[in-house]
């Protein structure tokens, strides 16, 4: 087989999932009165998904079992003597984590790409949006751009637990941040 590890084909199954169920979801949007909908609940869904799926997905004891450390046996394992972490870490059984990520993710990441478009143009109003618009591509650019550096590092550094606390604390505090926007979004009825 060309899959060395056993993990390998259902994740690489999971990720087609993903994208089928992402690809089925705008088509719901596309297609169906939903999309003709107020967008602010689809971005709070999307937001909620974000934060439940890196809470669910959390290495918690009862689901978890300790990361495979590097060795002859194990040769893809981690290795402890770059990452001090290795030994004392764990990581959730792929069979917990993967069905509730394929259909949270894949519902999230698009109806959050739709609604936040659709959500902050509303807000801005009737005005010339060209600078905003492009101050939010800007941000979302420079996100991408800096993002992955970030998480290595703190990965790197300090293991799959933290890092995974930091998404889910990113994902609580974006739903939290628009909480004060809901009475303007009631009112423009986004």
């Amino acid at each position: 087989s060309k899959f060395k590890d056993p993990r390998s084909l259902p994740i690489s199954a999971s990720q087609s999932a993903v994208s089928i169920v992402s690809i089925l979801t705008v088509a719901v949007f596309v297609f169906t009165p939903l999309g003709k909908g107020r967008a602010s609940p689809v971005l709070f869904f999307s937001l909620g998904c974000y934060f439940l799926v890196y809470l669910y997905s959390y290495p918690w004891p009862p689901v978890s079992e300790p990361i495979v450390v590097n060795s002859t046996a194990n040769p893809h394992g981690c290795d402890a003597t770059e990452l001090e972490w290795c030994a004392t870490q764990w990581h959730v059984k792929v069979w917990y984590w993967l069905p509730v990520t394929v259909i949270f993710f894949a519902m999230a990441v698009p109806t959050s790409m739709i609604s936040l478009d659709t959500v902050y143009s509303k807000l801005l109003g009737n005005i010339d949006q060209n600078m905003m618009q492009g101050a939010l591509v800007l941000a979302d650019d420079l996100a991408s751009s800096i993002a992955p550096i970030v998480t290595m590092k703190i990965y790197t550094a300090y293991g799959p637990a933290t890092f995974w606390l930091v998404l889910a604390g990113s994902a609580l505090v974006g739903f939290l941040a628009w909480l004060p926007m809901i009475p303007k979004m009631r009112r423009l009825k986004i």
